[in-house]
């Protein structure tokens, strides 16, 4: 009995199968009766995506956000063809497949800073603010000066902090101040041991156009902790087309070719928080400060590509397949992202309440080509008349899927014994979020039931 297979091929590799038991059952000969094969699967998936970029730096470079996220989930498919006529003495078969895939995670990072450095982080627009920071530590004690200044529409604000600790004390003292117009706010904090000695100063500030975090010294204690909520859907639908020979051998091949759609959608929720350093001795420490992010990153493939089946047969119609396929897509990428800063706003006495301030939004696009390949491999077995249950492993490569890149602001720094110091120099809106490309793979596993109508 011939065995055919092209497109999705728990489909096409029934076909023979069922087109016997469906010409049975309409007392035909086989030979004059093709029936139309329909299949419906489903299973789990997992998609290998790149770790997002919280977008906190520090003199080394990326503090959080690196690696590769395997992210779960489930995906369910619908699968019609059927044989159109001959082609060159070969049999033309036609297939028609939709697939959908969800999937979400959620991630956490925790990272504990020690020993002097820089750390940074803007949003995906950067703060109109200035900020000046500076550390100084000797056998005499710490000191540590910090000024952050902002300018909106409705009104300015300024802080500016000088502390110095002696040797056997202590200090932390944190400062917010909101614009005239409430809709911005900036943040400072100084941090001094006189016994250690060490030193760190912070600040923060976030407007209508942007966000800043910059922080200097001495940074032992310092947490960064990330929570990242992600999930995809990816869909698509593929016309397939095959040739297959008029054999009847145990073992046949189709080759087809391919044309189709992807898309990519992905949602991303991420919240950064800083705990910053407390000092042995003092009285007060720091609030939390950190960001929220909501961001969208969207990618739609069009193309085709061309693909070889093969199957073999078993007894009691048991059927072995297999099929691989590559070609190439092009594709549109888009990012929309919007962020929230978080600060600790006074309401009275030593009391504060966490506050989210919108502080702009991003988006950017991109076009290109990418190439993809993939593997499927399983069986099939009959079940009932004109009924059969199939199980199928995939494997499926993407050379690019959009992502995240954060920049961060530009900042004049520098570290030296006993000292530290660091100037942000209003960013002025400018945009810290881009798309940048990466390979993605895709593994799956369904079942599939197929039946003849």
């Amino acid at each position: 009995m011939r065995k055919c297979v092209v497109g999705q091929l728990s489909t096409w590799v029934v076909l023979p199968v069922l087109s016997a038991s469906a010409a049975i059952a309409q007392d035909q000969p086989q030979q004059d009766y093709t029936p139309t094969i329909m299949s419906e699967s489903g299973g789990a998936m997992m998609m290998t995506l790149p770790d997002v970029p919280s977008g906190v730096t520090g003199s080394g470079g990326p503090i959080t956000g690196s690696g590769v996220q395997t992210i779960p989930g489930v995906m369910m498919g619908f699968d019609i063809g059927r044989k159109l006529g001959t082609f060159a003495g070969l049999d033309l078969i036609g297939n028609l497949s939709l697939f959908i895939g969800i999937g979400g995670n959620t991630a956490t990072s925790t990272t504990t800073l020690s020993g002097p450095g820089t750390i940074v982080l803007s949003g995906n627009t950067q703060s109109t603010a200035t900020i000046s920071l500076d550390t100084t530590t000797g056998p005499g004690g710490a000191t540590a000066n910090a000024s952050v200044s902002l300018t909106t529409p409705g009104g300015g604000a300024t802080i500016t902090q000088n502390t110095t600790s002696p040797v056997g004390g202590g200090v932390v003292s944190p400062a917010v101040t909101l614009t005239g117009d409430n809709t911005g706010v900036i943040f400072s904090g100084v941090a001094t041991d006189g016994t250690t000695p060490s030193a760190a100063a912070f600040a923060a500030a976030a407007d209508p156009r942007g966000y800043v975090f910059v922080g200097v010294g001495d940074l032992t204690g310092t947490t960064i902790r990330t929570n990242t909520y992600r999930s995809f859907v990816y869909y698509g639908a593929d016309a397939s087309f095959g040739l297959s020979p008029p054999s009847v051998d145990p073992t046949s091949f189709t080759p087809y070719i391919t044309a189709g759609y992807r898309a990519l959608r992905q949602e991303i929720s991420t919240v950064t928080t800083f705990d910053l350093p407390e000092v042995a001795g003092a009285t007060t420490t720091f609030p939390t400060l950190g960001l929220r992010r909501f961001e969208q990153l969207d990618a739609n493939y069009y193309g085709g590509g061309v693909g070889l089946s093969v199957s073999h047969t078993l007894e009691n119609n048991i059927t072995l397949n297999g099929a691989i396929e590559g070609g190439i897509r092009a594709f549109d990428a888009t990012y929309r992202g919007r962020d929230l800063a978080i600060f600790p706003i006074p309401t009275g006495g030593n009391a504060t309440d966490l506050q989210t301030f919108d502080v702009g939004r991003a988006s950017a696009e991109e076009h290109g080509v990418a190439w993809f390949a993939k593997g499927e491999a399983g069986f099939n077995f009959p079940i009932a008349a004109n009924l059969l249950l199939g199980f199928t492993g995939t494997v499926e490569y993407i050379s690019k899927v959009p992502t995240l890149a954060r920049s961060g602001p530009t900042v004049q720094s520098t570290q030296g014994a006993g000292s530290g110091s660091l100037t942000y120099p209003n960013g002025a809106g400018t945009q810290s979020t881009s798309i940048a490309f990466v390979d993605a793979w895709n593994f799956g596993i369904k079942a599939t039931l197929s039946g003849s109508f």
